[in-house]
């Protein structure tokens, strides 16, 4: 028994990666390089040229039993960041004002992916859309793989606010 508990031990474990080896992975990634160059001279137009750089990604989250409100999640695919804002319907009108808020802290990106919600459906956020210069792509219905980085958050975010209500906490 002993003997296969090493085997899973010593094969199922992640390697973890020296600073070396770190330190070479990341000067032969160009998009990271296009980072740590944006961040020395604080010249983003740089690293806005990377493919992804600047596409945002939104999703939303339904009613939390115990909760009376809906949450609408924004992230910038590329560096991962991510805004979430409580919102009180799901209506192209009560969501608009939330997404123009982020714009307007953290600049306009050039796509949007979204799910196929009601909102990003509507004709009103087509008109805001085109009104900001933004291209709006719907993801492939039931298929969240292809806004993965959202739907991994959203997963995240559901299972720490059960958890709070569970708790008692608000």
């Amino acid at each position: 028994m002993e003997e296969y508990i090493n085997h899973i031990a010593a094969t199922s474990a992640p390697k973890a990666m020296t600073l070396t080896e770190l330190h070479n992975c990341t000067e032969r990634d160009a998009t990271l390089q296009a980072v740590i160059h944006a961040i020395r001279f604080g010249k983003w137009e740089i690293a806005k040229q990377r493919p992804g750089v600047n596409t945002a990604s939104f999703d939303r989250i339904h009613k939390v039993p115990g909760m009376g409100t809906h949450f609408m999640v924004i992230s910038n695919d590329f560096l991962r960041y991510v805004v979430m804002e409580p919102v009180s319907s799901l209506t192209a009108n009560t969501v608009i004002p939330v997404i123009d808020k982020i714009i307007g802290e953290f600049g306009v990106p050039d796509v949007v992916k979204s799910d196929n919600g009601s909102p990003f459906n509507s004709s009103a956020f087509s008109d805001y859309a085109r009104h900001k210069g933004v291209k709006h792509r719907n993801i492939t219905p039931l298929w969240p793989l292809a806004n993965a980085e959202a739907e991994r958050f959203m997963k995240t975010v559901k299972k720490s606010i059960k958890a709070a209500i569970a708790e008692g906490k608000s």
